[in-house]
């Protein structure tokens, strides 16, 4: 199966109604090019209606590249679920996952879900702003590939129980670097959770098993 690529223009609006912004999903060897400069906003239906803004799930052996320079949400105009999503649902994949961008995203789940139950590279590197209503606002969750975090924006997760930022993985390299404030508000939430566990899979996750580096 051929490479999928959608790249959206600067000035645009993509508006979804009980939708996602952009939805690609594939089983086949190619890779995922996503190019979103676009704001992403609710439609006719009214505000909160959008439900994922950039959401790719590949369950073949391809790797998922997002770069996303547009607004996902507002303030008052949430993404209901993820504001993006990259996933590798596929043990026996090597494809990585990389995710960059500047646009400013608001979400009621999670801002940014990278992960791979595959043994591939997950890189996000994203200078926009990340407020997120769910359990963490920026996630990159891999197995023995190497995981990267960098953000340069304002990173907020409201909801307790997890953390702003979370890196897991279970025998691959780890790296989380914070160039802009960290905020988690509730009790019992970390700023930053790195995770490094053997027994913990690879792939989507519920509340971390460990926090050990917590911003205020």
């Amino acid at each position: 199966v051929a490479a999928i690529g959608i790249t959206t223009t600067a000035g645009e609006t993509n508006a979804a109604w009980g939708g996602d912004g952009i939805e690609v999903d594939t089983a086949g060897t190619g890779n995922v090019g996503i190019i979103n400069a676009a704001n992403i906003v609710s439609g006719d239906g009214g505000v909160d209606t959008l439900q994922d803004g950039i959401n790719v799930a590949a369950t073949g052996t391809g790797g998922i590249t997002i770069n996303n320079s547009g607004n996902i949400g507002a303030a008052g105009d949430e993404a209901q679920l993820t504001g993006i999503t990259a996933f590798v649902n596929n043990a026996a994949s090597d494809g990585n996952i990389s995710v960059t961008g500047t646009g400013d995203i608001f979400s009621v789940g999670m801002g940014i879900d990278a992960s791979t139950i595959g043994t591939g590279d997950i890189s996000v590197v994203y200078g926009g702003d990340v407020t997120s209503d769910g359990l963490r606002a920026v996630s990159a969750v891999g197995t023995t590939g190497t995981v990267t975090i960098t953000t340069g924006g304002v990173v907020t997760a409201t909801a307790g129980g997890n953390a702003g930022i979370l890196g897991l993985t279970t025998t691959g390299a780890l790296n989380i670097t914070a160039n802009g404030d960290v905020s988690a508000t509730e009790p019992g939430t970390a700023g930053i959770n790195a995770i490094s566990n053997v027994g913990q899979p690879g792939g989507r996750i519920g509340p971390a098993a460990r926090r050990i580096a917590t911003t205020p």
